[in-house]
């Protein structure tokens, strides 16, 4: 069994250790760059929750303001047109514009 054993075995069996070796280092390296880049981004996230929540408080706190003034806006809107017709109406018979031709 020992003649099984060959010096070029040995090499090889060295060779593909040292290569594990390398491979097992480089794959350390990346899962460290992970790791890190998730600290990162948590960090960031956990920031982010925080100003969302602060927004999320001021919605809450004017929410009522904020429905009015969304309903008074569309009622502005639907209103806009004869409003601004009655008023150019007004401003033309104030400056003597003749109706009845």
């Amino acid at each position: 069994m020992s003649s099984d054993i060959t010096p070029d075995l040995i090499k090889s069996l060295i060779s593909s250790v040292d290569s594990t070796n390398v491979t097992v280092k480089e794959l350390a390296v990346s899962v460290s760059e992970l790791v890190q880049v998730e600290k990162v981004r948590e960090e960031r996230d956990k920031h982010q929750e925080e100003k969302n929540k602060k927004y999320d408080d001021h919605i809450r706190k004017y929410e009522a303001s904020l429905l009015r003034l969304v309903s008074w806006h569309i009622t502005i809107d639907k209103v806009k047109v004869p409003l601004i017709v009655a008023f150019v109406l007004a401003l033309l018979t104030l400056l003597g514009f003749n109706w009845k031709g």
